[in-house]
């Protein structure tokens, strides 16, 4: 259907079909269509998006930068949730510095990701309430000094998930960073159990006040949900143990670990 057709319709029908589109479309429906331009500016189609590069014959399809901002740059002071497929480090790092207003971010899928993607931000507090990193069996050189300050620079953050991904955070650098910041911290999980004690897990909910769940877990692909409102996991070997009662010989144990404080 043409524009000039489109416009005979009644206007809450043109909206409820702007709203079928996703940030990819509704940019170009802006450019080439001025008329159309204040359905696809209106806040509600912008506060939550989800992102995910167009189609190539590479094995992971990334985003360039200069075709995200193109799609976002009008519309960063809207955004506060992002879902991303396909980032590389210059993409992290623009959403952070440049959606001020960003509370929500997942990032599905990426080539390798390293702590440049992150180190830059450091200076900036960040209104990060949830940070999911979900690799999908990827490599994340993200090292626990980084991951640290990223959580302590978030004053506001209060879940944080890395998951399905190849990480290796040392419990004693993670530790030291923490106690600097971290007390909104509600619920961490981990894809890594190395270098992890009972003495590590105990300290870390004494130094993170209100953190309520710790999940350190094989990196495995095996599902996990665990959320604040709820547990639902699907894996093997997993042990859920109250803080208080946790013992060494545990941690070694299993493969999969859920701690929660009451």
């Amino acid at each position: 259907m043409s524009s000039c057709h489109l416009f005979f319709l009644p206007s809450e029908i043109i909206w409820k079909i702007i709203q079928l589109l996703d940030p990819i479309d509704l940019s170009n429906t802006r450019q080439s269509c001025k008329r159309l331009r204040t359905y696809c500016d209106h806040p509600s189609n912008w506060t939550t998006i989800t992102l995910a590069p167009s189609p190539s014959s590479g094995a992971l399809d990334l985003w360039n930068l200069s075709t995200l901002q193109f799609i976002l740059q009008p519309h960063l002071a809207l955004i506060k949730t992002i879902k991303i497929w396909g980032v590389r480090d210059n993409i992290i790092r623009y959403l952070l510095t440049s959606c001020s207003c960003l509370e929500n971010l997942t990032i599905c899928s990426w080539i390798t990701l390293s702590d440049h993607a992150f180190s830059k931000q450091l200076t900036i507090p960040l209104s990060l309430r949830t940070l999911r990193l979900n690799g999908q069996q990827h490599f994340t050189s993200l090292d626990a000094a980084t991951f640290a300050k990223l959580i302590s620079n978030c004053p506001r953050l209060e879940e944080v998930y890395v998951t399905n991904c190849k990480i290796h955070i040392q419990a004693e650098a993670l530790l030291d960073g923490v106690s600097l910041g971290g007390e909104s911290l509600k619920l961490l999980v981990v894809a890594t159990k190395r270098t992890w004690s009972s003495y590590h897990v105990t300290r870390l909910f004494q130094v993170c006040s209100s953190l309520k769940y710790l999940a350190l877990l094989s990196g495995s692909s095996d599902t996990v949900d665990l959320s604040l409102s709820g547990r639902m996991y699907h894996m093997p070997s997993v042990l859920e143990k109250d803080v208080q009662y946790i013992q060494e010989r545990e941690i070694k144990e299993f493969d999969n670990i859920i701690v929660y404080s009451t």
